[in-house]
């Protein structure tokens, strides 16, 4: 679980109270320079300490949070493209962010374990490819299509008794 302090003095007393919570010891707070609030988070033993009063007891850092406020609503979402390759030469490319990818894969019937096969991120570099890749599976569609070595077709065989 990741956060400021403001997310760890929130899961402290609902992991108290909550019978079925099994939250890790840590909640990430040392990831961000700022915690935005004022005191900082005492432990002892690896533990925090819970308030036996409501309120999680703690004063936000109203000049950093004014400080690292921002001026927009909303972020432009990053459009997310994995690229399959199989040995065969066959390439499924997937419009999925890291956690749709979860759902996206197995929906496209793709192998887990495939000798010579490698699911990568494809970039996008602003590329004329990309842009057509991208709006041929944007919203966890799947394009496939072979991008290996073109084959020569197989021989026919056959066999007498």
């Amino acid at each position: 679980m990741g956060g400021t302090g403001i997310t760890t003095t929130w899961a402290a007393p609902l992991g108290a109270v909550h019978k079925a919570a099994k939250w890790p010891a840590i909640t990430c707070m040392n990831i961000w320079k700022e915690q935005l609030i004022q005191d900082k988070i005492v432990l002892r033993g690896g533990y925090h300490q819970v308030l036996d009063k409501p309120g999680l007891g703690i004063e936000l850092d109203e000049k950093t949070i004014k400080k690292l406020t921002v001026d927009y609503h909303w972020i432009d979402k990053v459009r997310h493209v994995y690229r399959y390759s199989r040995a065969s030469g066959e390439v499924v490319y997937m419009g999925a962010s890291k956690e749709d990818l979860q759902r996206v894969y197995p929906a496209a019937a793709l192998p887990v374990c495939e000798r010579g096969s490698v699911t990568l991120p494809y970039e996008d570099d602003g590329s004329k490819k990309f842009k057509e890749i991208w709006e041929a599976v944007k919203d966890g569609k799947t394009l496939r299509r072979f991008e290996g070595k073109k084959r020569a077709p197989a021989k026919r065989r056959y066999y007498s008794e």
